[in-house]
């Protein structure tokens, strides 16, 4: 059923064939509309042209990203007096997302449920809280905030995925799959929603269409979070090498810290695949930066070992095993231990 689905969301995104077209969660989606409401002028979001000089000016404060000033407007009484504007709804989600700006999270819940009770059929204002509850994590809030947008508009994009990520986060993966589906009939051009959709594949262990939706993600934009679930996506079905040369050329392309990470993971994908030259090297890169790094300690003493390093091997050990990372630091532990009852 998911083949199918996919094919069909792909056609219609213009790719014929979905063959031939192949060539981080709550906070995210939170973000998102915090994002597309902040960066779009509020005539694009669809606000009508209020006649009332005060709400033009809320909206021209807004729009300049003045959130401190949108607050002192409509706070206290600023709400009563726009009440005969013609936009009272809209001006709740302009302080609602003045106070998330702000990071006044729980002023912002505040604003938004007091909207959504006086405007109960307001989707903006359903939305906005229940993606606000989502990100604080409180998913038995968010849920039937989230179902009441998709009775009023079931093709509501924002109200699926935040259905999708809770769904994913109770393990329904099944259901996940479903809403994100049915959020990319909606959103066809989203390269994010369909790399999201393919990191639930990937945990559902359908590879193969994890894969179709990834490279699709690409081709609309490619970003270095696609192509790091590109490679795992490629490790997964068998391809190790090329899952490693994927994250080599990221860490070619990347700022410094971002590439000391694609040189860690790719050092331990080197490890498990027993080529120990390019471990000890990619490790290495790491340590040059941040000598103590427990997990490339325990790489680089691996790889030690491998070449009969031994005492090299049990020095990194000692270091990678009072390290900070716990799972680390056992197997350190355990493996110098053996070391030290060797002869």
């Amino acid at each position: 059923m998911t083949s199918r689905r996919l094919r069909a969301i792909l056609e219609r995104a213009g790719t014929g064939r979905a063959e031939n077209g192949c060539a981080r969660r709550a906070l995210l989606l939170a973000c998102w509309l915090v994002g597309a409401w902040s960066a779009a002028p509020a005539r694009a979001l669809g606000i009508p042209g209020w006649r009332s000089g005060e709400i033009q000016q809320v909206e021209r404060l807004f729009e300049e990203r003045r959130y401190d000033e949108v607050i002192a407007k409509l706070s206290g009484e600023g709400l009563n007096r726009l009440r005969f504007s013609g936009g009272l709804s809209r001006a709740y989600l302009y302080l609602g997302v003045s106070y998330e700006r702000t990071r006044q999270f729980d002023k912002a819940v505040g604003v938004y449920q007091l909207g959504a009770r006086l405007f109960p059929r307001n989707v903006d204002a359903l939305t906005r809280l229940a993606s606000l509850l989502h990100a604080m994590q409180l998913d038995e809030a968010a849920r039937p905030l989230f179902e009441k947008v998709l009775r009023i508009n079931p093709r509501h994009p924002a109200a699926l995925v935040g259905l999708a990520e809770i769904e994913r986060s109770l393990g329904f993966l099944d259901r996940s799959v479903g809403f994100y589906e049915r959020a990319l009939e909606a959103r066809d051009k989203d390269a994010s929603l369909y790399r999201t959709y393919a990191e639930v594949l990937y945990d559902r262990r359908d590879f193969r269409a994890a894969e179709t939706a990834i490279r699709w993600s690409l081709t609309l934009q490619t970003s270095p979070e696609s192509l790091l679930v590109l490679a795992y996506i490629r490790r997964s079905r068998g391809f190790g090498m090329e899952a490693v040369d994927i994250v080599r050329q990221m860490e070619d392309a990347a700022l410094p810290e971002d590439a000391l990470r694609y040189a860690l993971l790719a050092a331990v994908w080197h490890m498990e695949a027993g080529q120990w030259h390019n471990a000890w090297s990619q490790a290495g890169l790491v340590l040059k930066a941040h000598p103590d790094d427990p997990l490339a300690r325990y790489v680089r003493a691996r790889a030690h070992l491998q070449t009969g390093r031994r005492d090299l091997s049990m020095k990194d050990l000692e270091v990678s095993a009072a390290g900070r990372a716990p799972f680390v630091a056992k197997a350190s532990a355990a493996l110098l231990d053996e070391l030290k009852k060797e002869p």
